[in-house]
C-alpha cells in the first residue's frame, strides 16, 4: 500500500490527513478497507476527512490535477500507475510509522514490509504495508 501525495504536499504523516480529501481505492474493494483501517491506527478516524473511492489508474489523475490531496495505490514496487506518475509530476510516498507497522504486523503477519530506496518515484526512502 502506497499512500500517494504531490512532492510539495504539507502532508507529511498520516495524522497530516485529517480534513483532506483522501482516495481510498475502489469501492468495496480491500484496499479501501486497509486503507481506513491505516489512517485510524495513525489516530485520524474516517469522519475526519473526506474519503472518496478511486480506483488505480484514477489516482494518479487526481493527484495530477489536485482534485485529491492523497491517494492509496496497492502493488509491488515498481507499480506500473506510479511510474507513469513520476514521469510526470513529481510524488512522495508517506511513510507508515514505525510503532503502527510493528503493531499491524504483530497483529497481522500476512503482512510484509518494504522499504523504497532513495529515488524510486522521484521520492524519498520510505517504508510500506504490503
Amino acid at each position: 500500500m502506497n499512500l500517494v501525495v504531490p512532492k510539495n504536499s504539507p502532508i507529511k504523516s498520516y495524522a497530516d490527513l485529517q480534513g483532506k480529501k483522501v482516495a481510498i481505492g475502489p469501492a468495496g474493494s480491500g484496499l479501501a478497507s486497509m486503507s481506513v483501517d491505516l489512517i485510524a491506527a495513525h489516530g485520524v478516524q474516517k469522519e475526519g476527512y473526506k474519503y472518496i473511492y478511486l480506483g488505480f489508474k484514477e489516482v494518479p489523475e487526481g493527484i495530477k490535477d489536485g482534485s485529491i490531496d492523497a491517494g492509496f495505490v496497492a502493488g509491488s514496487y515498481p507499480v506500473p500507475a506510479l511510474v507513469e506518475l513520476s514521469l510526470q509530476k513529481e510524488l512522495r510516498i508517506v511513510p507508515v510509522e514505525e510503532k503502527v507497522l510493528k503493531k499491524i504486523l504483530s497483529e497481522s503477519p500476512f503482512f510484509a514490509t518494504d522499504t523504497l530506496k532513495p529515488g524510486a518515484y522521484k521520492g524519498s526512502r520510505r517504508k510500506l504495508l504490503s
